[in-house]
């Protein structure tokens, strides 16, 4: 009596010809692969130097001119408003300003690289402003709470998909 075979089996003793077996990657290699190019992204991202960042030239001159003009006083429902209506227009208006926005904490939370990230309330609760501290305000965010009313002077505006972004941000006033 022979032993039948089924589909995907092979009779004992057979082995695949030199070259043609299945390399399979396993899962952890996948996961290994991803997070070195996460990591590999964000050791590039930050050996790019920011624009204004340099001494001098039109950049620094620009960054003296904001520094210099007296802060624009908007809340952040306003702010949301304005780039949610004419995202051209809001970021003419705003752009290249000193900025004092206040509005209440939605949340609190950490960006992918641990800095802290507030968002300020917006049109509704899926569209907030986004508040990005300056490095050194950790101190200052981990002390903050939901629903507080926060002032900040930011210098950098832009937005994400619509959604205003406040950057290089310091906490000006907090009220309970």
């Amino acid at each position: 009596m022979t032993n039948k075979l089924y589909p995907g089996q092979q009779p004992p003793g057979w082995t695949p010809p030199p070259g043609t077996e299945k390399k399979k990657l396993g899962c952890g290699m996948i996961a290994l692969i991803i997070v070195g190019g996460i990591f590999g992204l964000g050791v590039i991202g930050s050996m790019i130097p920011d624009a204004d960042k340099g001494a001098g030239g039109a950049a620094g001159e620009a960054g003296a001119a904001v520094a210099s003009a007296p802060p624009v006083s908007v809340t952040s429902a306003e702010l949301a408003r304005a780039y949610d209506e004419n995202e051209v227009a809001a970021q003419q208006k705003y752009q290249d300003k000193v900025l004092l926005v206040s509005g209440r904490v939605e949340s609190i939370e950490l960006d992918l690289t641990n800095d802290p990230v507030i968002h300020l309330d917006g049109l509704n609760e899926y569209q907030p402003v986004s508040v990005h501290l300056e490095k050194d305000a950790s101190a200052q965010a981990s002390a903050l709470k939901k629903g507080q009313h926060l002032g900040v002077q930011c210098v950098k505006v832009g937005e994400v998909m619509g959604y205003p972004q406040l950057s290089d941000c310091v906490i000006a006033a907090v009220q309970p």
